[in-house]
């Protein structure tokens, strides 16, 4: 292996890395932005926890009629949750091994 061939691996090593990280602290930010929003609605009992689990993922009408519903005490006034955060999160992490097996091919020759 080559030094150019060496550092373009690492670079896609660090690269892959990165991504991980990065998706990990999208979905944790995501995971703590819906229990922001969906924790007073589990306490006032307007949703049981598999119903507002499911709205990490999927905003359906249940999860925006609870939303609009609850009356309850949102820390920082915070009271609508998008699950786009989420799934950026999900691709970002699905992605990391593509980006950590990728191969530079030299298109010239084609």
């Amino acid at each position: 292996m080559t030094s150019v061939e060496y550092r373009k691996q690492s670079l896609r090593w660090w690269l892959a890395r990165f991504v991980v990280g990065l998706g990990l602290v999208l979905l944790t930010m995501a995971v703590g932005w819906w229990w922001l929003v969906f924790e007073p609605t589990l306490r006032g009992e307007l949703l049981t926890l598999p119903q507002a689990g499911s709205c990490l993922a999927v905003n359906s009408g249940v999860c925006v009629l609870a939303q609009s519903l609850c009356r309850g005490v949102h820390l920082f006034e915070i009271r609508h949750y998008s699950s786009g955060l989420f799934w950026l999160g999900i691709a970002l992490l699905g992605s990391s091994p593509f980006i950590a097996t990728s191969s530079h091919r030299d298109l010239s020759s084609l």
